[in-house]
């Protein structure tokens, strides 16, 4: 295969781009089943551009006038889709019902006494393993995921630091310990229209491990998980130290990219020494 394209210069990468699982709510029917999906997609492009159009490299044009080509890997649903059905005759709750689950390959019709257990139970954790598509369809089962939103404001103690949390989840604000109170016992948040909100199960557990509940309503986190609450992705961090100490952290993790200044020692450092003199 041949790429030209102006002056571009053209270079075919050894990265290949993997297809990821994809689930794909195609409708709610007058009967409220739910129907369903399996797919394997790239991310950023259509579900099905990939085999509508038989497509086996993603070509990308980059600022610097060059356009680098990907090979994709392409990706079987057979063993996704056995996978799914498994799941989803567990949660039917009778012979019955498992009888009026149909599937035909990767796609499935899931009457309703069976699809909102499974809705309600393993959304959390479809959030971490597919690419979840058609999720608006969901509204008829008052189940929606939702992208959490994190406001923090703190002030410094001795060894941590303390201040207010605030997670706003569709518009609707929750205290730390009433969220992780709820998400425990259901999997989910119930909004004020009584809509069940499922967020990614990595991101709660994160939430918990970083930051600890304190009586009326405030957060303690100690300075060693400050790189961590970073990774929660803050809209909004109001702290006079917190640049400052996320530069302490990250001093430390360039250690082993720094180069060893010359030290006027007659002897050879063993790696740990040399560590230290960093």
């Amino acid at each position: 295969m041949r790429v030209e394209y102006a002056d571009y210069v053209v270079s075919f990468s050894d990265e290949a781009i993997e297809m990821v699982p994809t689930l794909v709510f195609e409708k709610v029917d007058r009967d409220r089943a739910l129907h369903l999906r399996l797919a394997c997609s790239i991310p950023g492009y259509d579900v099905d551009f990939v085999t509508d159009f038989d497509v086996n490299w993603v070509a990308s044009l980059l600022p610097d006038r060059q356009i680098v080509l990907k090979r994709i890997v392409q990706a079987s649903v057979d063993e996704l889709a056995q996978t799914m059905w498994t799941q989803l005759m567990r949660y039917a709750p009778d012979r019955l019902a498992q009888k009026e689950l149909y599937r035909d390959g990767d796609f499935f019709i899931v009457p309703e006494e069976t699809a909102a257990p499974f809705l309600q139970e393993e959304l959390p954790s479809l959030l971490l393993g597919y690419r979840l598509v058609g999720v608006e369809r969901l509204r008829n089962y008052q189940v929606k995921p939702v992208e959490p939103k994190l406001y923090i404001s703190l002030r410094s103690g001795i060894h941590f630091l303390e201040g207010e949390l605030k997670l706003n989840l569709d518009g609707e604000s929750f205290m730390l310990a009433d969220l992780l109170k709820q998400y425990r016992k259901h999997r989910y948040i119930t909004l004020s229209d009584d809509t069940r909100a499922v967020l990614g199960e990595g991101y709660i557990e994160r939430l918990g491990r970083v930051f600890q509940p304190l009586q009326g309503g405030e957060v303690r986190i100690s300075f060693f998980d400050l790189p961590e609450m970073a990774a929660l992705n803050p809209q909004q961090v109001e702290c006079q130290e917190y640049e400052r100490m996320l530069n302490v952290f990250k001093g430390f993790n360039d250690l082993k990219d720094t180069p060893l200044q010359e030290v006027k020692v007659k002897a050879v450092l063993r790696p740990y020494q040399a560590e230290g003199v960093k």
